[in-house]
């Protein structure tokens, strides 16, 4: 049965890493829902999870192969040990009611970053189910444009 999986690849920074892991999933027509890459604590290392909606079974046979890349460390489908889960949202909003704009970014405790000629700069860092209904509740009140990171997760 597929289902939004979460594999998690502990990797050196170095030129074309990247490259190289997209590629393996470019090459056997695997799908990338969404990608995210961030520093660990350890120099040199990074880890970046990547989002795919598939079957275990694809999603362990993509494992096998990440773990034969040279500049992997380590590779594990998270999906069962998440605890959070976090997207950064940045947000412009044209807004004619300042009061009612100002009111749903209350409900949704999000920071203002600037504000200027009745467009509201916004950042809003919650879950993806949250942030959909956030930009929704948005498109309401006027023109939005926004910009959405990949999720990050701790488990």
């Amino acid at each position: 049965m597929e289902k939004q999986r979460v594999i998690e690849i502990k990797c050196v920074n170095s030129t074309g890493v990247l490259n190289r892991i997209t590629a393996l999933f470019f090459a056997r027509g695997i799908s990338i829902d969404s990608i995210m890459s961030c520093e660990t604590k350890k120099d040199n290392e990074y880890v970046i999870f990547v989002e795919l909606t598939y079957d275990w079974k694809v999603v362990a046979f993509i494992c096998r192969l990440l773990k034969k890349l040279v500049d992997v460390i380590n590779v594990k489908d998270i999906t069962e040990e998440i605890h959070t889960e976090t997207q950064l949202t940045l947000v412009k909003v044209k807004c004619t009611n300042k009061l009612e704009c100002t009111k749903h970014f209350e409900d949704f405790n999000v920071e203002v970053i600037n504000e200027k000629d009745g467009k509201f700069y916004i950042e809003f860092a919650n879950s993806k189910e949250k942030t959909e209904a956030f930009v929704q509740k948005l498109h309401k009140l006027g023109s939005v444009k926004y910009l959405k990171s990949g999720r990050m997760f701790l488990k």
